[in-house]
């Protein structure tokens, strides 16, 4: 009787869908790379397809458009971001603490994956129908979270009332989008630590302003039709 093996073809089909899975991560990194680099206006498939040293044809095994792939970039990069919130929210210490611990978390994530975070600023726009609603959303959520916490620690005493949430909101969240402008990780400074600087500065903001002007507030961004909030209402 012959000692013939047969063949491992669970052992096979694992391989592939890791080498798959490898090669998938490998088109969103290069893409990322490609974007932020050039704009995705001025991205072309075969652009894309150069950089990953393969055949147009071949790149559309692994995505079905150039906007698709850009909004799978971004659904990577919110489901980071959001683990940010998630620990935040899930602290045990008073409200001061949390604000100025999610600024320097999000600060740093934010530096840490700076591609990521200048295409989520700013490249969003070029999306359209329910994937620009989609992102229009998740821009209100992080409003929201901010806007929440301000809320809390005005409660606490520690901003004054007349800081209006929303607008303080805005430039925050307006500042730490322009970090990806001028940070470099070869820089002076790693993210940790221009982070901190940056969330300091943002604390400063809000609980020692000048004699903050009285403000109508202002309206809330466009959400997508029927989408609610996502933030969590405080118990407090």
């Amino acid at each position: 009787m012959s000692d013939q093996r047969k063949p491992d073809t669970a052992g096979r089909r694992t391989y592939v869908q890791r080498k798959a899975r490898t090669r998938d991560s490998e088109v969103l990194e290069k893409a990322i790379g490609v974007f932020y680099r050039k704009g995705f206006a001025a991205t072309s498939i075969q652009d894309l397809a150069d950089e990953l040293g393969m055949l147009k044809s071949s790149l559309y095994y692994y995505i079905t458009s150039k906007e698709a792939l850009l909004r799978r970039i971004f659904e990577d990069s919110h489901a980071g971001a959001v683990e940010v919130v998630r620990r935040v929210e899930a602290m045990d210490a008073p409200p001061l603490e949390r604000i100025h611990a999610y600024l320097q978390e999000y600060a740093e994530w934010f530096l840490t994956n700076s591609e990521r975070a200048a295409l989520y600023a700013r490249e969003w726009r070029y999306l359209t129908g329910e994937f620009y609603e989609e992102v229009a959303a998740q821009r209100a959520y992080y409003d929201d979270v901010l806007i929440r916490l301000i809320d809390e620690v005005k409660r606490a005493g520690d901003v004054p009332e007349g800081v209006p949430s929303r607008y303080a909101a805005y430039f925050v969240l307006g500042s730490l989008s322009s970090l990806t402008d001028w940070y470099r990780p070869d820089g002076g400074h790693d993210a940790a630590t221009i982070a901190g600087v940056w969330a300091d500065m943002g604390m400063r903001l809000l609980t020692h302003p000048d004699e903050p002007a009285e403000l109508p507030e202002p309206r809330p961004r466009r959400r997508a039709r029927g989408a609610r909030s996502t933030t969590r209402r405080s118990s407090a």
